[in-house]
């Protein structure tokens, strides 16, 4: 056992003496960006997604993936979600849930960006809907970058965190995780008395109690 956790514990920190840039990576946000609009999609609440002038310092414009196929909301702590698949329902926010399929995401041509493996894509200004919504079709309103930058929203892909110490032997972060009844989308100081920052490997760190220590810095 005790060479099970040593071996763990020499590999993260290799880790992040070889490859830093990884770890600093994975608790970038970005906006989403609408070029023919010159917008981005706005959180105004859970069940109301809707675009507005970018800012990149409004969290409630900010998002994360936190899976290969799950976006965060920064803002609420919430994945992104769909209320069914099929033409023209509401994009929303939901806890997250990596079995959900309603929350899985695709990057796909042309910055297209839609449901993983289905041809509805995220569209804003058909029909003079305020809201975000899942749309067949496929022109310059479903189409969305990383605001100021040419790329798609995958160019900013998912890394895992892993963690140092704690009882978890090196297991990834998971985010987001809950604390005290409290959701954290990053590595947090919150329940410690030394100002480290660490994570839940878990998704509710009050029912399992996994966690590690976070290789960099970074904020709540």
């Amino acid at each position: 056992l005790y060479i099970h956790i040593f071996f763990h514990f020499k590999l993260a920190n290799l880790l992040k003496l070889l490859l830093p840039e990884i770890f600093i990576s994975n608790t970038s946000s970005f906006l989403i960006f609408n070029e023919d609009h010159n917008k981005c999609v706005k959180v105004a609440s859970a069940t109301f997604i809707t675009v507005d002038a970018c800012n990149p310092h409004a969290k409630d414009q900010q998002f994360r993936w936190v899976s290969e196929s799950r976006l965060l909301s920064l803002s609420l702590k919430l994945c992104l979600g769909t209320t069914a698949i099929k033409d023209w329902v509401k994009v929303q926010l939901v806890e997250c849930d990596e079995s959900n399929d309603l929350q899985h995401w695709q990057c796909k041509n042309d910055t297209l960006f839609g449901l993983k493996d289905q041809d509805l894509h995220l569209n804003w200004g058909n029909r003079n809907e305020k809201s975000v919504m899942i749309y067949k079709g496929s022109g310059i309103w479903s189409r969305w970058r990383i605001y100021g930058t040419q790329g798609d929203l995958c160019s900013k892909g998912y890394q895992e965190i892993f963690t140092l110490g704690g009882n978890a032997f090196g297991t990834a972060c998971q985010f987001p995780f809950k604390f005290h009844e409290k959701w954290y989308a990053e590595c947090t100081k919150d329940g410690r008395t030394d100002g480290q920052l660490w994570c839940a490997t878990e998704r509710d760190y009050d029912k399992v109690g996994k966690w590690g220590l976070c290789p960099t810095r970074g904020k709540e």
